[in-house]
């Protein structure tokens, strides 16, 4: 299973402030957010195997190498990576 976690460094007029590296403006649940997402990639068991931190405004997609070689995907919001 795949989703993306956000990790909000900075919200309202404090986004534009933001000047961390690869961080950028992202929509999260609770509406916008300047920082980075989570990308974590979990087992059967709901166990965490594979991730990575990417951009605010990234997209599953972005995580295509963490797939590979996976038999199966799970992800959301009809999630197709191949």
């Amino acid at each position: 299973m795949v989703d993306l976690k956000p990790i909000p460094l900075a919200h309202g007029h404090r986004i534009h402030g933001l000047s961390l590296p690869e961080a950028a403006v992202g929509v999260g649940p609770l509406g916008a957010f300047g920082g980075y997402v989570l990308v974590p990639v979990m087992n059967e068991r709901g166990l965490f195997f594979r991730w990575t931190l990417l951009p605010g405004n990234a997209r599953e997609t972005w995580a295509g190498e963490l797939l590979e070689g996976l038999p199966a995907v799970l992800g959301d919001r009809g999630y197709k990576i191949r």
